[in-house]
C-alpha cells in the first residue's frame, strides 16, 4: 500500500479542522522564559541558528557515569554501601556527609533549645550523622572508605567546609595505600560563592543573611591554594565545583537558572586570577554540577546550551581548545517530586529527567531515590538500575548528542542559549554574581518566577502526576517511615569523637594548625602532613578562616518548597483526619444530563477533589433531581457535586440547592458558571482555577463546622 508524501500544508489544513474555531497558535507551547515552541517545527525553522556551527563541542562526550550518592550516618555502613554500589554496576561513589561536617561544626553534647528568637539559622542540636556520612576524624574518614579500592574507582566528596580535611586525609590514606595521588580520579566539592554564602549563616532580620567568619578574599584565595596544590600533586582530582543547583531549587526558570550557573563561571574565574588560576587550570579543576528535572525537551536543551555557553566563556578568557568542554554532573530534580503521598511516581519523572540528563550530555549522573525518605537498599538499586537500563539496554551511550537535528530541541537550545545569555549580561551588568547576591537584586527576580511556577501549579497548568492531578488514595498513601535513628546513637558519636581528641597528641595539632595558617599557595601540601591525622575535620575546615566577626552579608537564601507542596498540604489534612479517627466527609458526583458533559465534568471533579484527599463516589448517570434527592439520602454526603451541561445548570440548581442545604450537604458546581448562580451554590470548579485556594477554603469550611 502507498501512502502519499507529507504535505505541511494539508498537515495544516488538518489540524485547524481538528480544532475547530482555533488556530494552531493556540496550541503553540510558551515556556517560562516567554520563548513559544509552535505545535510543529520545521527544517527551514532552523534557518542558521548560529550554535549549529558548534555541534562538534557536543559530540566530544563518550557516554557518561554512573555515580551514586552514599548517605548512611554510620561510616562502616557508608562503606558497606559503596562497596555494594560499586560491584552492582555505579562508575563513581560520592560520599555526602554530614550537616556538621557541611558547616565545619565539631560534634557536641545535646545542649538545650536554643530560644524562640535565636539569629542563628543551626541553632539547636544537630547529631553527627544527620544529613549524610558522619566524618570528622582521620577514624571516621577510614572508615567510611574500608574496602573501596580508590586506586580503580572515582570517589567524590560532598563536604561543603569540610572539603579541605576531606582532601587531606583522602591524600593521606592513598600514600599508606601506596597509590599514587596522581592516578586519584574523583574530586571535592570546594565551590566559593556557596562558601561565601552558605557559611554558618545567621539572619539578623527578615532581609539579611550573615555567613560567619568568611569574607571575599580569604575564600579565593583558599580555593586558589586547593586548586593549584591538586593540579601539582593529583590532577585527575578535581576539587572545584560550580554549582547551579541553588537556582534550580529556588524556583528559577530554566533560561535564568543557566544565565546564573554562567554568572557564577564568570565569577568565580575573574576571582580566581589574581591568585594565579588561569581558565585552563579552572576547566581541569571544575564540574559543573545542575539539577535536570521531567520537563525533557526544555532540560535537554538546557544541557545542550550550557556545554555551549561555556565554550563560548572559555573563549572569552582566552583558554586551549580542550578547555572549551565542560565536565558536567547532573542530579534528578530535587524540586520537582513528591515527598509525602505516592512517591513511587517520583520513578516516573526520574527516568525522563535521566534521559534528559544523558541524551542532553551530562558526564556523569546521580538519580535520587524515589523515596528520600526511606533509606532502603531496594530504593537505591532500583535509581541505580534506572541508569544502567539507559546505558546497557537502550546503548544510549553509544551515541554523541543524539537529540543533533531535531527541530524543535535545536530551536529550544538557541532560545535558552540566547536568554541565559542575555542574564548574564544583567547580571554582570550588575557587578557580577555575587554582587547581585549582596544586592538582593538576584533573590528578588528568582522570587518573581517561583511564584509564576507555583501558580502555574495551582491552576494546574502544570501537573506532578500522583500530586495536582491523577491521586491515588488507595495505592499512593503515604510511605512507611522507618523509626528515625536512636537519639542515643548521636550521643555515642559524639563521645567517642571527645574521647579522641582527648586522647591525641595537641601539641602536634597546635602546630600543624598554625602551619596551615600561615601556609599561602602551598596549603595542599601543608595539609597533608601526618600530623592532620590528629586534627579533627571542623579544626582544619576552619584554621584559615578569618577572626570572629568578619562576616559575609548578603540577600540570597536559596531554599523554597517544592513544586506543587500545596498539594499536599491539602492532602495531609484529609490523612491527619483519618489517624486520628475523624471522618473525611464523602464527595458524591451526581452526573446528570447528556452523558458526554455529564462524564467529562464528572471525571474532571474527581481527579479535582482527590488531590485534595476527599473520598470521591460516583452516582452513576441520574435521570432526574429527585433520582439525586433519593441518592443523597442513601449516602448522606458531605459535598455533592453537579456534573451536567451549562443549560441545565439553572434547572438543577433550583430543584436542589434548597434540599442540599438542609441536608447539611455542601452543592458544588462542574463548570464555569455566572455569578447569579454561582451565588446560590457553595461553590464551582473549573479548568484555570485557582484549586488549592478553592480546597484550602473547602477544608477550613468543614473543620470549622465540625
Amino acid at each position: 500500500m502507498e501512502f502519499p508524501p507529507p504535505d505541511l500544508t494539508a498537515w495544516q489544513k488538518q489540524l485547524e479542522r481538528d480544532l475547530r474555531d482555533r488556530n494552531a497558535d493556540s496550541i503553540a507551547w510558551r515556556t517560562a522564559d516567554d520563548f513559544v515552541l509552535p505545535a510543529l517545527s520545521t527544517r527551514a525553522d532552523l534557518g542558521d541558528l548560529p550554535h549549529l556551527q558548534a555541534l562538534p563541542l557536543l559530540q566530544a562526550r563518550a557516554g557518561w557515569q554512573v555515580r551514586e550518592l552514599v548517605t548512611e550516618s554510620a561510616p562502616p555502613a557508608a562503606a558497606l554501601r559503596a562497596r555494594q554500589a560499586l560491584a552492582r554496576g555505579a562508575d563513581e561513589i560520592e560520599f555526602c556527609l554530614d550537616s556538621l561536617a557541611h558547616d565545619a561544626r565539631e560534634p557536641e553534647p545535646e545542649t538545650e533549645p536554643a530560644a524562640e528568637d535565636d539569629e542563628d539559622l543551626l541553632a539547636g542540636w544537630t547529631a553527627p550523622g544527620d544529613g549524610g556520612v558522619s566524618i570528622h576524624s582521620r577514624a571516621d574518614f577510614d572508615a567510611a572508605l574500608d574496602g573501596v579500592d580508590v586506586a580503580a574507582a572515582s570517589v567524590w566528596f560532598s563536604a561543603g567546609e569540610g572539603a579541605l580535611a576531606v582532601l587531606a586525609w583522602h591524600l593521606r590514606r592513598a600514600a599508606e595505600l601506596g597509590v599514587d595521588p596522581a592516578t586519584l580520579r574523583g574530586g571535592v566539592d570546594v565551590d566559593p560563592i556557596a562558601r561565601l554564602t552558605m557559611r554558618q549563616v545567621a539572619m539578623p532580620d527578615d532581609y539579611t543573611l550573615l555567613s560567619r567568619r568568611a569574607d571575599e578574599r580569604s575564600v579565593f584565595e583558599e580555593t586558589a591554594a586547593i586548586v593549584t596544590g591538586c593540579a601539582r600533586h593529583c590532577p585527575d582530582f578535581r576539587p572545584l565545583v560550580i554549582d547551579g543547583q541553588q537556582y534550580h531549587l529556588a524556583g528559577a526558570s530554566h533560561g535564568f537558572e543557566l544565565g546564573a550557573t554562567l554568572a557564577a563561571v564568570v565569577d568565580t574565574a575573574r576571582r580566581l586570577q589574581p591568585f594565579g588560576v588561569d581558565f585552563d587550570t579552572l576547566a581541569r579543576a571544575a564540574t559543573l554540577r545542575v539539577q535536570v528535572g521531567h520537563e525533557l525537551l526544555l532540560e535537554i536543551a538546557k544541557l545542550r546550551a550550557l556545554r555551549l555557553l561555556w565554550a563560548r566563556i572559555a573563549h572569552a578568557f582566552g583558554a586551549r581548545p580542550e578547555a572549551l568542554v565542560p565536565r558536567v554532573l547532573a542530579v534528578t530534580s530535587g524540586r520537582q517530586r513528591a515527598d509525602e503521598f505516592d512517591q513511587r511516581t517520583n520513578l516516573l519523572r526520574t527516568t525522563i529527567a535521566s534521559f534528559a540528563a544523558v541524551t542532553g550530555g551530562c558526564d556523569s549522573l546521580i538519580v535520587l531515590s524515589y523515596d528520600d525518605a526511606v533509606d532502603d537498599a531496594t530504593e537505591v538499586d532500583l535509581a541505580r538500575s534506572q541508569q544502567l537500563l539507559l546505558r546497557d539496554e537502550a546503548h544510549l551511550a553509544r551515541v554523541a548528542d543524539p537529540v543533533a537535528g531535531s527541530y524543535a530541541i535545536e530551536r529550544l537550545t538557541d532560545a535558552l542559549g540566547r536568554r541565559a545569555f542575555a542574564v548574564l549580561q544583567e547580571i554582570e551588568a550588575e557587578g557580577g554574581l555575587i554582587a547581585t547576591m549582596r544586592s538582593g537584586w538576584l533573590a528578588d527576580r528568582i522570587l518573581g518566577q517561583e511564584q509564576a511556577r507555583e501558580k502555574a501549579f495551582r491552576v494546574r497548568r502544570k501537573v506532578l502526576v500522583g500530586v495536582t492531578r491523577f491521586a491515588d488514595l488507595e495505592l499512593g498513601g503515604p510511605a512507611p517511615r522507618p523509626e528515625p535513628e536512636p537519639e542515643a546513637l548521636g550521643q555515642e558519636r559524639v563521645r567517642r569523637h571527645l574521647q579522641r581528641m582527648r586522647n591525641r597528641d595537641h601539641a602536634a595539632v597546635h602546630d600543624f594548625l598554625a602551619t596551615l595558617r600561615d601556609s599561602g599557595p602551598d596549603l595542599v601540601a601543608h595539609a597533608v602532613s601526618d600530623r592532620a591525622d590528629h586534627a579533627t575535620l571542623a579544626e582544619i575546615s576552619t584554621a584559615r578562616w578569618p577572626a570572629p566577626g568578619v562576616d559575609f552579608e548578603h540577600r540570597f537564601l536559596p531554599l523554597a518548597a517544592g513544586d506543587a507542596h500545596e498539594f499536599e498540604d491539602l492532602r495531609l489534612w484529609a490523612e491527619l483526619r483519618r489517624d486520628s479517627g475523624e471522618p473525611v466527609p464523602e464527595v458524591l458526583l451526581l452526573p446528570l444530563g447528556p452523558v458526554g458533559m455529564a462524564r467529562a465534568r464528572a471525571d474532571f471533579a474527581r481527579d479535582l477533589f482527590l488531590v485534595g484527599g476527599f473520598e470521591v463516589r460516583d452516582a452513576g448517570l441520574l435521570a432526574s433531581a429527585d433520582a439525586a434527592l433519593a441518592t443523597l439520602d442513601a449516602r448522606q454526603p458531605g459535598i455533592a457535586v453537579l456534573c451536567s451541561d451549562d443549560a441545565s445548570y439553572p434547572a438543577l440548581v433550583d430543584a436542589l440547592a434548597e434540599p442540599c442545604r438542609d441536608r447539611g450537604v455542601q452543592l458544588v458546581i462542574a463548570g464555569r458558571v455566572d455569578a447569579n448562580l454561582a451565588a446560590r451554590v457553595d461553590g464551582s470548579i473549573h479548568l484555570g482555577m485557582d484549586v488549592v485556594a478553592f480546597l484550602d477554603e473547602l477544608q477550613s469550611s468543614l473543620t470549622v463546622d465540625e
